[in-house]
């Protein structure tokens, strides 16, 4: 059983070449799921864990496809804890193919589901989701609030691997502000975390953005070696929507 939370522990890599290499099996049960009367909870339960393969591993349009068909169920069409993560997961494919627009609205309604159910669970994830397409739409100072709750709430549970995404997402916010040092500061704290956490996609995420710190205070050999290591960890778990940025 991978769970959602399989693809962002040290057992990462071994959950995602697993998955490659039962895709063809796992496309025709979730293509089973979308089509039986009570299949619309486990077809959003395993969207919402492949979603993190599918970018990962490069399939940008098939995460699309496999979104917009669990959303156009008829048992997704009222508000609930699956439509929530289908609303999360669809968001997020739009913040990554550019759509920020479309992204917005996906993930404050998915925001406003959860936090009139008063799920306290889903609720770091969601803020934390509009929180960067807020950063992605240089929104930073409304991204921030949401992002300190997120933090903490990500503290109180225990979520070690989301507490350190979330510092990085809150260093981003801080460069986009011209909060250089604080950006810095989140960064390194984050990547402290991520190296103890061993998962090679989060330590990649904060070595890439202390590049970024790096470049634009002028520092370009450190930005280089920065970025250098950070390519390196993503070809080596064979994070094809990544490197495609390098």
């Amino acid at each position: 059983d991978i769970g959602f939370m399989g693809l962002y522990t040290d057992k990462s890599l071994h959950w995602l070449n697993w998955i490659e290499r039962e895709h063809d099996n796992i496309r025709a049960t979730l293509a089973t799921y979308l089509i039986l009367p009570q299949g619309a909870e486990r077809a959003s339960l395993m969207v919402n864990t492949l979603f993190w393969f599918w970018y990962r591993r490069g399939y940008a349009i098939e995460l699309t496809m496999w979104t917009d068909r669990l959303l156009a169920l008829p048992a997704m069409q009222t508000p609930s804890p699956s439509r929530a993560m289908a609303l999360f997961t669809s968001g997020s494919s739009a913040m990554w193919q550019g759509n920020q627009d479309i992204a917005l609205e996906k993930v404050t309604e998915s925001l406003a589901i959860v936090q009139q159910a008063e799920n306290k669970e889903f609720l770091p994830f969601m803020l934390m989701g509009k929180a960067v397409v807020f950063i992605n739409m240089g929104r930073d100072n409304e991204a921030q609030p949401m992002l300190y709750q997120a933090q903490v709430a990500f503290k109180e549970m225990q979520i070690a691997n989301f507490h350190a995404i979330t510092l990085i997402h809150l260093g981003n916010a801080e460069l986009g502000l011209g909060h250089i040092e604080q950006a810095r500061a989140y960064h390194e704290e984050a990547l402290v975390q991520a190296r103890a956490i061993n998962e090679n996609w989060i330590i990649s995420f904060a070595l890439n953005n202390l590049g970024e710190v790096a470049r634009t205070q002028g520092q370009f050999d450190l930005a280089r070696k920065y970025y250098e290591e950070c390519e390196t960890l993503l070809r080596s778990t064979g994070d094809k929507g990544d490197v495609a940025r390098f």
